[in-house]
């Protein structure tokens, strides 16, 4: 993967890094792995000041690398809950929606599995006790195709190898 550098941190140790990442790695994955290999630089490298952009879309550090990075999915705070689902090659964006449309839900955090077939969603809010996890099927047409209830908020959402 190519790794673009501006300001400071290009000045500090170039314009372009080549770095050999997995896929489901995220930003901070990338961000750790230069900082440890450029510790002059791990300051700014690591500060919450330091944006990152894939494609031409600014993610945060919890953004995960598809395979081919074609795949962008961004839970949104919206109501109800949706995840958007950009295709980076074509610049599309589908949304689904993961709860029904009557809910008062908000989706949380998401993880992509490592080659970009399935989306976990958080979701909360809604009515009554509604709130938990969505996965989205993104070979399926990026179908909700299970729902797992959650107790309480569910925030946060990762795999454990």
């Amino acid at each position: 993967m190519k790794v673009v550098l501006y300001g400071r941190l290009a000045e500090e140790i170039g314009a372009e890094l080549e770095v050999s990442v997995l896929p489901g790695s995220s930003v901070a994955d990338v961000r750790e792995m230069i900082a440890a290999k450029h510790p002059n630089v791990a300051g700014v490298l690591l500060s919450r000041r330091a944006l990152s952009v894939v494609g031409e879309w600014m993610v945060r550090d919890d953004y995960r690398l598809a395979a081919n990075d074609t795949l962008l999915t961004i839970g949104l705070r919206t109501r109800p809950a949706q995840l958007a689902v950009v295709d980076t090659h074509k610049f599309s964006v589908t949304l689904v929606n993961l709860t029904a449309v009557s809910e008062l839900s908000v989706a949380g955090h998401q993880w992509t599995s490592p080659g970009g077939r399935y989306t976990f969603v958080t979701w909360e809010g809604g009515t009554g006790s509604n709130q938990g996890i969505a996965v989205v099927d993104h070979e399926a047409g990026n179908q909700v195709v299970r729902t797992m209830s959650y107790p309480g908020r569910p925030h946060g959402i990762d795999r454990a190898p």
